[in-house]
């Protein structure tokens, strides 16, 4: 049975056409080819109106009415015999002695069951008619009752696809019914632009090399601007969806509203930047310690100084340190708490000022040109920290 109901097919032997493939239809699996309330309601109607129609047709009353009604007469004698003459006068339904009562065990079966070999035997003479029994009209264009053997197996479980199209069934039931209502405004997901992202990042940590405390600024800036825009363009994609369209107020509303954005923005981005600033003054602070002067010596300097106190590594080294701890920095402040909303926001301001694969190469390319601008100092023999607007290196 989960098998079939994986399949999308059912067990609808014996239902008429329509009123099978709305049921098929709404038992489906796939969500995309599910039928809706409005799609299995229609069918279902369009079949009891043919039913009705077929009826009236047949000059049969329709259930429910007051021809279809008949009422049940009762014996002079209080129904104790049956052999009262034909039109005897009606009545209220009686009800005589106390009901049937079940005596004994049931009776079960033994063996197997009795199975009708050959054409039935009709039965001598005409029906018995006694004045109280009624023939019913058939109803021409019913469903007829399923009197044979009901298939086993894979026979009977038919796909979707295979009701549909041996139903008979057209697919323009919408002319006689009203039509689906409009499906609800869904806001389109913004693209991903982990590329553009990335190319961001190289400059940054190029920058952290040499100039640590101005990356650290910069990197909070484009937090804040990113969290900033995830706010305004969250607000505006719940304005579009509560209302169902895109409105032509949208950027009068997203302008009015931007000053409060932005101190969400801001204030939301304070953990973010309290975590990954934790994380990037451990990692200077430890590499400061380790690469301290008698330590671990990697890249050893031959003056004077540094072999009087029992060596010291060249500045090259503490470049790698504090762009090692940009780059934490920046993927903590990313990835770190509260980040889903400066994600969207960051995929936002790329999808409008620079859209496309082209938008995503200018963008690529220009800092990949300042990465290579702002690596210029760190050709220099010897390399340069600059710690403004602090005095100098972090010290235990």
């Amino acid at each position: 049975m989960l098998r079939r109901s994986r399949e999308g097919r059912a067990d609808l032997v014996g239902l008429p056409a329509r009123t099978a493939r709305a049921l098929a239809g709404a038992l489906q699996a796939d969500p995309d080819v599910r039928w809706g309330p409005t799609q299995v309601a229609r069918a279902l109607r369009r079949d009891s109106d043919e039913a009705a129609y077929a009826a009236l047709e047949a000059g049969s009353p329709l259930a429910g009415t007051d021809e279809a009604t008949q009422r049940i007469a009762v014996h002079p004698d209080g129904g104790t015999s049956r052999s009262a003459a034909a039109g005897a006068p009606t009545g209220e339904t009686a009800v005589v002695g106390p009901p049937t009562q079940l005596v004994g065990p049931p009776t079960q079966l033994v063996g197997p069951p009795t199975q009708l070999v050959g054409a039935p035997t009709a039965l001598a003479g005409p029906p018995s008619h006694d004045g109280y029994t009624r023939a019913m009209p058939v109803v021409t264009g019913a469903t007829p009752a399923v009197t044979g053997p009901i298939p086993v197996g894979e026979v009977r479980y038919q796909a979707f696809d295979h009701i549909a199209a041996t139903a008979g069934v057209p697919d323009d039931d919408a002319e006689s019914v009203e039509p689906l209502p409009p499906e609800p405004y869904v806001a389109p997901p913004l693209a991903r632009r982990s590329g553009t992202v990335l190319a961001f990042l190289v400059p940054l940590v190029v920058l952290g090399a040499t100039r640590p405390v101005v990356a650290v600024g910069v990197a909070a800036i484009l937090v804040v601007l990113c969290r900033v825009a995830g706010q305004a363009s969250q607000a505006i994609r719940d304005r579009r969806e509560r209302y169902g369209a895109v409105r032509r107020s949208d950027g009068v509303v997203a302008t009015v509203a931007f000053p409060w954005h932005a101190i969400l923005g801001a204030l939301g981005s304070i953990p973010q930047l309290l975590v990954a600033g934790c994380v990037g003054v451990l990692v200077v602070v430890g590499g400061y310690w380790l690469f301290g002067a008698g330590r671990v010596i990697v890249m050893p300097r031959d003056d004077i100084e540094a072999r009087s106190v029992g060596g010291m590594n060249a500045p090259i080294v503490f470049c790698a340190v504090l762009a090692l701890a940009t780059l934490l920095t920046a993927v903590v402040a990313w990835f770190g708490p509260a980040g889903e909303t400066g994600r969207r926001g960051a995929r936002a301001l790329l999808n409008t000022f620079a859209p496309g694969w082209i938008g995503a190469a200018v963008v690529i390319v220009a800092c990949l040109v300042g990465a290579w601008l702002l690596a210029r100092s760190l050709l220099e023999v010897p390399p340069v920290i600059h710690w403004w607007p602090l005095d100098g290196p972090p010290s235990l």
